[in-house]
């Protein structure tokens, strides 16, 4: 009498976005993704302090993938780059989301939240302190567009207590992560 064999049920991050052809394009937060090893790196592009408006520099590896969906996340490097000028942002962002389409017109888009800083980090910069008026706005305009906004700013409190950032106050500590991912799994 033959066995069957269970059907494979993927519970790990890595493989529901490899097998969803999902990606992930950002700055130093999703270099965490792949250095935690919850994303495999062929699922995730990243540039340290890249900006919104530089992102197309990071295109060419994401085009050659062809993603089913695809996943940004940028924020602190752009607090820092628009310094309050929120219209400027929002300009850059649609712009980003028009070119994103034009080239992979079949890829879902899904634009994560930017994301708090610590106090500290707020108070030594003022740049961060505009973190909600910057969502707000980026959430309106994924609206217009049809576009996914998932809202990853409560995930920073799932650390029970504990500290949710890294030294920087800007980056935050391992747990983040998996949670991060998993959201974007479900809310995409």
């Amino acid at each position: 009498e033959e066995i069957a064999t269970p059907p494979v049920v993927y519970s790990d991050c890595a493989s529901t976005f490899i097998n969803a052809r999902a990606m992930v394009i950002g700055d130093s937060t999703a270099e965490g993704l792949e250095a935690y090893q919850v994303l495999d790196a062929s699922s995730v592009v990243w540039t340290r302090g890249r900006c919104v408006q530089y992102m197309q520099e990071d295109m060419p590896e994401v085009i050659n993938y062809n993603p089913n969906v695809l996943f940004l996340a940028y924020g602190a490097n752009d607090l820092l780059s628009w310094n309050g000028n929120v219209d400027g942002y929002i300009n850059a962002y649609s712009n980003v989301l028009t070119y994103i389409s034009s080239v992979l017109p079949n890829t879902k888009i899904c634009v994560n939240s930017i994301l708090p800083v610590s106090d500290d980090a707020a108070n030594n910069n003022v740049a961060y302190t505009y973190e909600k008026e910057f969502n707000a706005r980026l959430k309106e305009l994924c609206s217009s567009l049809g576009v996914t906004y998932i809202d990853n700013r409560e995930l920073l409190k799932q650390n029970n207590g504990g500290k949710m950032f890294e030294s920087d106050g800007v980056h935050p500590k391992p747990f983040y992560y998996k949670l991060w991912a998993s959201n974007m799994i479900e809310k995409s």
